[in-house]
């Protein structure tokens, strides 16, 4: 089955902002969101439409990759710093393809030099942890992630019955690597809305989400809205 035939799932309003999730491969999955006008979203950005949207909605129980990734980098003297990272950097949207490729081949996706400084730029140490989330803003790799929203999002977890959130991650090898950021569901029950560093699966996908502000019901019939409407259909069908 081709993978263009892949929809995208919008679930959810949230003011001016509507989301949606696609469950192809990464690369697909980014061509076909920003073909819809969607970008892909942060952790701050799907906290936010958590919150908005409430405990009843899809979004409670989906969980997605983000726009940040985790870095791995080897104490080998070549870098300006070593251990694990997270990072705001959108590494992954710069090279869809190569990423698919690398875990098609049950590979991690390995990094130049360059691109582990480009990474470090924006980046928090980190390690394996339970958050709590009263204290979210006390973490400084919380407050990174959550940019301003922590108490608000540690208070819709409280509403969840929710007082923990566990962070996954990787192990440090011999070669510098990053993987992807994947933002658990909170209806998770063993680990409600975990954030994990570990996955190597965008050559399939766990969901990529992505944003964008949304059109009043006239503005569906503007000339380049019904422009864009063709190019997906041809992506679907022809």
């Amino acid at each position: 089955m081709n993978q263009d035939y892949y929809p995208i799932y919008v679930d959810t309003f949230a003011g001016e902002i509507s989301s949606g999730i696609c469950y192809a491969s990464f690369d697909i999955s980014k061509r076909l969101l920003e073909l819809q006008g969607f970008e892909i979203g942060s952790l701050r950005q799907n906290a936010e439409i958590r919150i908005n949207n409430g405990k009843e909605s899809d979004v409670f129980s989906r969980g997605n990759i983000t726009n940040e990734c985790f870095v791995y980098v080897p104490d080998n003297n070549r870098f300006s710093r070593s251990g694990k990272f997270f990072s705001r950097v959108s590494l992954f949207l710069d090279v869809a393809e190569q990423v698919k490729k690398a875990h098609l081949n049950l590979e991690d996706f390995y990094l130049s030099d360059e691109q582990v400084e480009r990474v470090l730029e924006d980046a928090v140490p980190v390690k394996d942890m339970r958050f709590n989330v009263k204290k979210l803003n006390s973490y400084a790799v919380t407050a990174g992630m959550f940019r301003g929203l922590c108490r608000d999002y540690g208070d819709f977890l409280i509403d969840c019955n929710i007082t923990h959130i566990p962070m996954f991650t990787a192990n440090v090898t011999d070669k510098a690597y990053a993987r992807p950021c994947f933002f658990g569901a909170i209806s998770n029950k063993d680990f409600p809305s975990q954030i994990n560093g570990c996955l190597k699966t965008l050559d399939m996908s766990p969901g990529i989400r992505g944003f964008k502000k949304w059109f009043k019901f006239e503005d569906w019939f503007a000339l380049e809205n019904l422009i864009d409407w063709w190019q997906i259909i041809n992506i679907y069908y022809f």
